[in-house]
């Protein structure tokens, strides 16, 4: 058990980074741990039937570590951001969300999985990269998925979490594909970028309501 702790927390592939980015989308639409709790071990199940292919052993999880622990406690930090930085949908459409759904529309209901799936295909990237006759190199795996994923999140019209994911992926990429252990960069990571970004959600409100004030003083 302890070699496969050592195992997960020195990995320098982008995968744990993924999993904290994708369970949060999730979040974003469906505010519910045990939603998420649910489709992860969804996901872990499903991942380990494809592993079982010939063919497909990249898929085959390297400890139990990985699946059965880092994999969710990945994915709750995910969803501790969203719920941190309160990323909810709004009726606000600007012109470079295009795949944001209009009021009272049919696509509205399939929107979230829809946004989801676009999401996890961002990892192509990286699984292309595991491929014997395929060599991409880490950095381009890191910031290939960072950017797809980031320009998909504009797409839906999520900007705020667009550039807290910007910030978050830079970081992460910058040092993992240093010294790795991506696990222990990415916790800290997003911890610290959240904590900053709320200091500055709530000096921006204060600042808006200051403005106000001064305005009603006005007239």
């Amino acid at each position: 058990m302890s070699q496969g702790w050592a195992f997960v927390i020195s990995d320098n592939l982008p995968w744990p980074m993924v999993h904290v980015f994708l369970p949060a989308i999730i979040s974003i639409y469906v505010r519910d741990i045990w939603v998420l709790l649910s489709v992860i071990y969804i996901f872990e199940s499903v991942e380990f039937l494809v592993s079982e292919i010939p063919g497909f052993h990249y898929w085959k999880e390297q400890t139990n570590v990985d699946t059965l622990v880092s994999d969710i406690l990945m994915g709750l930090l995910g969803f501790t951001a969203v719920t941190m930085l309160k990323v909810t949908q709004t009726d606000e459409r600007p012109w470079y969300a295009c795949l944001k759904p209009k009021k009272n529309t049919c696509y509205k209901k399939i929107a979230g999985p829809f946004h989801v799936l676009l999401s996890c295909a961002s990892t192509i990237v990286i699984a292309a990269g595991a491929l014997d006759n395929i060599d991409i190199p880490l950095v381009y795996q890191y910031y290939g998925f960072g950017a797809i994923y980031v320009l998909v999140a504009l797409l839906f019209g999520f900007k705020e979490w667009a550039i807290f994911s910007f910030i978050c992926i830079g970081i992460i990429s910058g040092i993992s594909t240093i010294v790795g252990y991506n696990v222990l960069v990415s916790i800290g990571v997003v911890f610290l970028v959240s904590g900053f970004t709320m200091v500055f959600q709530k000096t921006e409100k204060r600042a808006i309501e200051a403005k106000e004030v001064k305005t009603l003083l006005i007239f």
